[in-house]
C-alpha cells in the first residue's frame, strides 16, 4: 500500500552452505533502501531482528540475501 512501512522479521536461517567459520549477515532492500542485520556466528544462526522499509510507490520489491560478512559470499 502506498504510504506504508513495511517491516521484515528476521529470525533465523539453518544449515547455511559454507565451509568452515561463519560470520552470517542477512542483507535487505527495497528499492535503494538497505538495511542489514547483526553479525551471526555458526551455520544456524539465531536473529530476532526487525527491518522496516518506507513503502513509497506500492510495488516495490523486498530483495534478500545472507552473506558471509568475512567473504561477501552468498551462502543463503
Amino acid at each position: 500500500m502506498v504510504g506504508s512501512i513495511l517491516s521484515v522479521h528476521i529470525i533465523n536461517a539453518e544449515n547455511l552452505s559454507t565451509d568452515g567459520e561463519v560470520t552470517a549477515v542477512v542483507k535487505a532492500q527495497v528499492k535503494g533502501q538497505r538495511q542489514v542485520t547483526s553479525v551471526m556466528r555458526g551455520k544456524s544462526p539465531v536473529w530476532n531482528e526487525i527491518l522496516t522499509f518506507d513503502i513509497v510507490e506500492g510495488t516495490e520489491v523486498l530483495k534478500l540475501s545472507v552473506e558471509d560478512k568475512q567473504s561477501g559470499q552468498i551462502i543463503g
